[in-house]
């Protein structure tokens, strides 16, 4: 086969050849490389983006000539969002974009003909969600932040940007932009936090008629580990128990209140300090008793360490 009289060399691919004349005939096309891989994903990024808008723009300009919408469409879209929701005035879902498959875990099939409140938990609000289901039927535009869970229990603060949408017909529909709200790790520690109270009774005392340490350090691992949990939500397990401090034998007849706060975060680990209140039952006198440290790493199904989610 004839060799190509001219060659150009873009990448590592090198053809050698025994002949001094081929090698000869071979002309090395001078790249210029990036300057920064950060440039071309930001840019990469903006085109994905702007396709992204485009299409859920389509997508609303058919539900507003199907439907006569008389509200403008162009601020549907000016504010940042990750997740965009059409319903009608009950809240019945019609319509998602992709990004509330990504935010939720749910499909957007299963989402459709249903109401949000499929992704309402223990921690949400129901005064904001009356809130919500009276704005709306005033017709007002307004925004909250409410708990939300995805498809695997994971909680996680969203706020929603709402507005109605007035129409011609005798329907109407609600427009909702939903975005993720990311607490910082002081705001995470403090709404983890856990105290729990016990009374002292006598299957818990010793022969001094005092608290079994065992079952101070039990009480102190299972706050421990509540605290963890509240704070990454997800699998934690103990893997140490650092120093104890017993400062005071808890007597029977009394409450203890024990307090768990994160003291520190690592990568799939954090601590917590768990703290022991003696509180006497008729009086208001209350003594700090015990102190000690727990360290939990995140565990995935397989039981093997995971970065924490923060």
């Amino acid at each position: 086969m004839a060799p190509e009289k001219d060659y150009n060399l873009s990448s590592l691919d090198l053809f050698l050849n025994e002949s001094s004349e081929l090698l000869s005939n071979l002309q090395v096309q001078q790249l210029h490389p990036l300057s920064s891989m950060d440039i071309f994903a930001d840019y990469s990024d903006k085109i994905k983006e702007q396709a992204r808008r485009k299409t859920e723009m389509k997508s609303l300009q058919n539900f507003a000539e199907k439907f006569n919408w008389n509200t403008p469409l162009n601020f549907m879209l000016e504010k940042d969002y990750e997740a965009l929701i059409l319903t009608q005035k009950d809240q019945t879902i019609v319509w998602t974009n992709k990004g509330f498959s990504s935010m939720t875990g749910y499909p957007a099939n299963f989402a459709k003909g249903k109401k949000p409140n499929f992704l309402q938990g223990k921690n949400t609000s129901a005064i904001t969600k009356k809130n919500i289901k009276n704005l709306v039927t005033s017709g007002t535009n307004f925004s909250e932040v409410l708990a939300n869970y995805r498809k695997n229990g994971e909680e996680y603060l969203c706020k929603i940007d709402i507005s109605p949408l007035k129409i011609s017909s005798n329907k109407s529909h609600t427009f909702w932009r939903w975005k993720k709200k990311f607490m910082n790790i002081e705001e995470r520690i403090a709404k983890s936090t856990t105290s729990l109270f016990k009374a002292v009774f006598p299957n818990t005392t010793n022969h001094y008629d005092t608290l079994f340490g065992g079952t101070a350090m039990q009480m102190m691992d299972e706050v421990a580990f509540i605290t963890a949990t509240r704070f990454s939500r997800q699998r934690m397990v103990t893997v140490s128990s650092d120093r104890i401090d017993f400062k005071k034998p808890i007597p029977e007849g009394t409450f203890v209140e024990l307090i768990g706060t994160v003291t520190n975060v690592g990568n799939s680990s954090l601590k917590v300090s768990v703290e022991i209140y003696i509180e006497e039952m008729y009086s208001d006198q209350r003594e700090q008793a015990v102190k000690g440290e727990f360290t939990f790493v995140a565990i995935d199904e397989n039981k093997k360490p995971v970065s924490l989610n923060i």
